[in-house]
């Protein structure tokens, strides 16, 4: 097999244009044999060229940003509606549509060139390629979602609209597929999310091999039965379901008979399956929205971390798929997923699961704050909103219960941490300070908090005693920076400062904290500090914390550094 790869270009014509060079220089009979187009990717659409330019936002002026040009198949009117239904207003919605519509022409263009150098039905038998195969190497590109609600309640009629919807509304693969009609051409696409891969399989074809999810690319009925990956496997069954329930259906129970172990994704497929089974077999709705809910569970074990991912919090805590599910499905489906390794061993997961099951389960108001007190602000607050928790009503609920009185301390300490300011825990704070301008020692305020901040910032929030003034100068020059002190492992001059630090920093988040060479979250990572594993730390500056680390191949220790929200500090002699 000869294999060319092409890369780097920064729209999809300039693919579009090496096809018939590429096909006619090292094709034999000026064919391509098998082409696979690799990138991120979903069920319609997927990265493949792009650039950057300077932002036309005008909330962020002189910044460059990427501009993308990727696949995208589908229909524009699908999109706009999208769109509406999000609330984008119709300017920012006429800029989105302009690169939609240009990239989907583009699509269009580039996929009929691909064709049109591969065999037809008409080609000579004796000069046909020996595969002539097209694999997008992507997550989920074969898997086809249906976002309509399907209105029929009678069987035969809901799996003619799924299948009618699907049409309209193909993935990548399936829209290629259709595009190859009348063609011996196979378009290959992935029915879930994957990680690192092979990319040929046992007949020398280029496919998307996965030792983790081995039905990955096969039919959709052998991925009801096989698949591993939660979102792929509902898509799939809905779709299976409108070509064939009755087969559909045994696969579903064969799966359930196998037992999915602590695993969080074959739990909650099974779980899913077995409720279809016992009360969905022939509602085609129900299936939908239970998958819809099924792929926010899903994603939610790999993204409990919502420091920076508050829109997706929202979308588990108050999003429309969960809340469409009845409340004894969601009920059976949490207390299902409770028994998995990832709920058991991920703190932060079970914060998160915590947040939302409370709304529907008061009894694990208990469990949330039960969590709360074993651990520390600093570990507690990536993982939890307290603007969601005040909006549902329970930030009152739980810091005016009969809970344990740390837990609350602690709850109300986030709540008036960073951007939070929540009334309820302002007057929870004040309540305990009683009119004094100091906590009770006996609160052990500054161990509750962690790295998150530190009394004197908490006191300051609440009003208890004003900030600093800043020194009056009749200069408008700014201050001088402090000199550096530190030097950056590789270099030979000081260009950090750092204020001293005497202390040890223990991992707190429990997918370990990334040990940088630079005080910068996109400078080299050189290393990993684990939950509950100690290094010393020298100093901080800003939001890092410096760190004693032994770089690989060396024998002393030099400075690296954490971020000071993954690590506790505390006093090296205590």
């Amino acid at each position: 097999m000869l294999t060319l790869m092409v890369e780097g270009f920064e729209t999809l014509s300039e693919f579009q244009s090496q096809i018939g060079p590429l096909a006619t220089t090292y094709g034999q009979n000026n064919r391509i044999d098998q082409i696979m187009i690799a990138g991120h990717g979903n069920a319609q659409s997927m990265q493949l060229a792009g650039t950057i330019a300077e932002s036309q936002d005008p909330e962020h002026p002189n910044q460059v940003a990427e501009v993308g040009h990727g696949l995208q198949v589908r229909q524009a009117a699908d999109m706009e509606a999208r769109l509406t239904a999000l609330g984008w207003s119709e300017e920012d919605r006429a800029r989105y549509m302009e690169g939609f519509n240009r990239d989907r022409q583009a699509t269009d263009n580039l996929l009929n060139e691909v064709l049109s150098y591969m065999d037809t039905d008409s080609t000579d038998a004796a000069s046909r390629q020996p595969h002539s195969r097209i694999v997008f190497n992507a997550c989920l590109t074969g898997s086809n979602v249906v976002r309509n609600a399907i209105a029929s309640g009678d069987q035969a009629a809901a799996q003619t609209a799924i299948q009618d919807y699907i049409r309209s509304n193909p993935s990548l693969a399936t829209y290629m597929q259709n595009l190859a009609t009348g063609r011996p051409v196979t378009s290959v696409g992935s029915n879930a999310s994957f990680g690192q891969v092979g990319l040929l399989n046992s007949r020398g074809e280029l496919d998307i091999i996965s030792a983790a999810d081995p039905a990955i690319t096969a039919n959709k009925l052998r991925y009801v039965e096989f698949g591993t990956e939660p979102s792929g496997a509902l898509r799939a069954v809905l779709e299976s379901w409108a070509n064939n329930s009755t087969d559909t259906i045994a696969a579903m129970q064969r799966r359930v008979r196998i037992a999915p172990g602590a695993d969080w994704d074959k739990r909650l497929i099974r779980k899913a399956y077995q409720l279809i089974i016992a009360q969905y077999s022939t509602n085609a709705e129900a299936i939908r929205l239970l998958g819809s809910g099924v792929e926010i569970l899903a994603e939610l074990k790999s993204s409990p971390h919502f420091e920076a991912r508050e829109s997706f919090f929202s979308t588990f805590v108050n999003g429309t798929a969960l809340n469409n599910l009845n409340t004894a499905d969601l009920e059976a489906m949490l207390t299902d997923l409770a028994g998995s390794s990832s709920f058991t061993g991920t703190p932060g997961l079970r914060l998160a699961v915590f947040q939302r099951w409370m709304k529907t389960n008061v009894a694990k108001k208990a469990a949330f704050m039960s969590l709360l007190q074993s651990q520390t602000c600093s570990a507690s607050l990536p993982f939890v909103s307290i603007s969601l928790l005040d909006g549902a009503g329970l930030m009152q609920d739980m810091l005016n219960g009969s809970f344990n009185d740390n837990a609350k301390l602690k709850l109300a300490l986030m709540g008036v941490i960073g951007e939070n300011d929540n009334s309820h825990a302002r007057s929870h704070l004040l309540g305990l300070l009683a009119g004094a301008t100091s906590f009770p020692s006996a609160l052990r305020v500054g161990r509750a908090l962690g790295t998150a901040s530190n009394e004197a910032a908490i006191l300051q929030r609440l009003g208890v005693f004003s900030a600093p003034a800043a020194p009056s100068s009749s200069s408008s020059a700014p201050p001088p920076s402090p000199t550096a002190n530190t030097r950056i492992h590789g270099e030979t001059d000081n260009t950090v400062f750092l204020e001293t630090r005497h202390q040890v920093a223990i991992g707190s988040n429990p997918y370990g904290a990334s040990i940088r060479i630079r005080p910068d979250s996109s400078s080299t990572e050189v290393g990993t500090l684990a939950q509950s594993q100690s290094a010393f730390a020298i100093g901080e500056t800003g939001d890092w914390v410096a760190i004693e680390h032994t770089f690989t191949g060396e024998t002393r220790p030099e400075t690296a550094f954490v971020s000071k929200f993954s690590v506790d500090l505390v006093d090296a002699y205590a």
